[in-house]
């Protein structure tokens, strides 16, 4: 087997296959949703989430885990283990992606996948383009709200909050290193210039969106639903509500040092929550 062959297999099959790609807390489960009903899309969720699963392969499969598919063909042949072998790691992942397009039934099938298993994974890139995987590139522009929003979660879930879906302002003021954020809002943007970078040349197979548009402007969900297929469909609600921070300076505990960093470096639009 060739490292090609599994990216020839990934074309066959009339289904669309597209893939949301993103940073943590950028909407996509917002996204998803709206999209999930229709009824004209089955969307998986994280596919590359580290998650090992129930146990049950077929169940674990069904929902969209890579993990516990690669656990079991590493159980059946340990050379599987070896993704530094591109040809394993083509065929392992090139197999995963193509059980995930063609076990279900509806004609458009998505993943979510986010920046750091990317990173994790990055001959996915690869694949995507050879097997016809059309991208959405999902961005939110104002990134100290995905940063604040991710410090909240962060937050919760040390202190084993089960109920996620409070308001930002419920969650008390976070103390945020000034020097630290402007890092990760460096990252955010050399992640999402690799997103562009690796997509932006296939046009017909690459859209990016805004968030914040996503969240409250039908033009830009229509546009989604026309780079699909999907056209004549009525946008439906989500099921998610839109998380951003209403009130920064309320959010922040330290916000006067953060905004005079922020502003120093020329970033002070992001002090006004979108």
């Amino acid at each position: 087997m060739t490292s090609r062959e599994p990216a020839r297999h990934m074309t066959q099959g009339a289904k669309t296959r597209f893939a949301i790609l993103a940073l943590q807390r950028t909407g996509t489960n917002m996204l998803g949703s709206i999209l999930r009903k229709t009824g004209k899309v089955h969307m998986y969720g994280e596919v590359f989430y580290p998650d090992l699963g129930t146990g049950d392969l077929a169940q674990d499969l069904a929902n969209g885990l890579f993990f516990p598919f690669w656990r079991d063909r590493i159980a059946r042949d340990p050379r599987q283990l070896m993704l530094s072998d591109p040809t394993i790691y083509d065929a392992v992942l090139a197999d995963f992606l193509d059980r995930l397009f063609t076990q279900v039934e509806p004609g458009i099938v998505g993943i979510d996948i986010k920046s750091e298993q990317i990173e994790a994974f990055p001959r996915l890139f690869h694949l995507m383009r050879q097997g016809e995987v059309r991208v959405i590139h999902l961005e939110r522009r104002n990134y100290l709200a995905r940063i604040v929003s991710q410090l909240v979660l962060n937050h919760r879930m040390r202190a084993g909050d089960a109920d996620v879906h409070r308001s930002v302002a419920k969650v008390p003021p976070l103390t945020i290193d000034p020097v630290t954020i402007l890092d990760w809002m460096r990252d955010d943007a050399a992640r999402n210039r690799m997103f562009h970078d690796n997509f932006a040349g296939l046009p017909d197979r690459y859209l990016h969106v805004f968030y914040e548009d996503i969240a409250t402007d039908g033009t830009a969900l229509r546009k989604v639903f026309d780079f699909l297929g999907l056209a004549d469909e009525p946008i439906p609600p989500p099921d998610t509500v839109k998380q951003v921070p209403s009130d920064f300076a309320g959010q922040i505990a330290n916000y006067a040092e953060v905004a005079a960093a922020l502003a120093g470096a020329g970033h002070g639009g992001f002090l006004r929550p979108a």
